[in-house]
């Protein structure tokens, strides 16, 4: 299997954790892509990409973004980029 994209073998990502009062720490978690394996699947490789791409990258410029309610077939609760219509925050 070829090396996972997320961690790139690590097994391991390394996470950055904002809690209320806006302190942050980082945090070392068993890699979700490849359960802390190094190696993912091809379709595991395809999901963390499709993942990747559903993030917007516009940067936003219009400022304007859209509430989706936890449903089943949204799943969590997230706004979209109203510039591009991808994701702009989860939860």
């Amino acid at each position: 299997m070829p090396e996972c994209p997320q961690c790139q073998g690590a097994k391991v990502v390394i996470v950055t954790v904002y809690d209320t009062r806006q302190v942050t720490y980082t945090e070392e978690l068993c890699c979700p892509t490849c359960s802390g394996s190094g190696q993912a699947t091809y379709k595991a490789t395809k999901e963390y990409q499709d993942m990747l791409n559903s993030w917007c990258r516009c940067g936003n410029p219009g400022g304007e973004s859209c509430y989706h309610p936890d449903s089943l077939e949204t799943g969590k609760h997230h706004w979209t980029c109203e510039d591009c219509g991808k994701v702009l925050q989860v939860g």
